[in-house]
C-alpha cells in the first residue's frame, strides 16, 4: 500500500489553487483592459482612430509675439491656460489664429505635439485656412509686431 503524506496533499492542493487564482485574475484583467472599438466609415472600411498632433509646419506658421501688458488688457490675456502661470513682460507667447487665444509658447507647442485643438475652446486646428494665418501675420492692430518662430 502507498502512504502518500498529508504534507504532500496540501502542497499539491495548494498549487492547484494558486495555479487555478492566478488564471482567473489573468481572465478577470484581460476583460478590464479597454479595447480600442472599431471604427466602421459608410462602406464598411475600418477606420482607425488617430490622435495626431499638429504638423510642425503648421505649427510653426502659427504667430508668436512678445507679451506687453499694455497691449493685452483682458483678465484671459495675462494667464497661460495650460500651465496657469502669469505672463511676464517681454516674454515669448503665441497666439492661434482660428480662435484668438493666447499661451506661452512651450506649453502650446507641447500641447500641440500630441493634440490638434485648441486647449481652451477645442477648437480644430487642423482645420484652419493657411491664408488666415497669413493676414494675422501681417495685421498689426493695437499689438506688438508677429515674429515667426525660430529655433535658437
Amino acid at each position: 500500500m502507498v502512504y502518500i503524506s498529508f504534507h504532500f496533499v496540501a502542497i499539491v492542493i495548494g498549487l492547484a489553487l494558486s495555479s487555478a487564482f492566478i488564471v482567473f485574475i489573468c481572465i478577470r484583467l484581460s476583460a478590464v483592459v479597454p479595447r480600442e472599438p472599431e471604427l466602421r466609415g459608410e462602406l464598411g472600411f475600418q477606420l482607425k482612430k488617430t490622435n495626431k498632433g499638429l504638423e510642425p509646419i503648421k505649427l510653426a506658421a502659427f504667430p508668436t509675439m512678445i507679451y506687453n501688458s499694455e497691449v493685452l488688457h483682458s483678465r484671459e490675456d495675462i494667464q497661460c491656460s495650460i500651465c496657469l502661470g502669469e505672463y511676464q513682460q517681454s516674454e515669448l507667447i503665441r497666439t492661434l489664429p482660428t480662435c484668438g487665444h493666447c499661451f506661452h509658447l512651450i506649453c502650446i507647442d507641447s500641447w500641440l505635439h500630441n493634440h490638434s485643438t485648441c486647449p481652451v475652446c477645442r477648437l480644430s486646428l487642423n482645420d484652419s485656412d493657411d491664408s488666415l494665418i497669413e493676414i494675422l501675420q501681417a495685421m498689426e492692430v493695437d499689438s506688438p509686431p508677429l515674429h515667426p518662430l525660430t529655433h535658437p
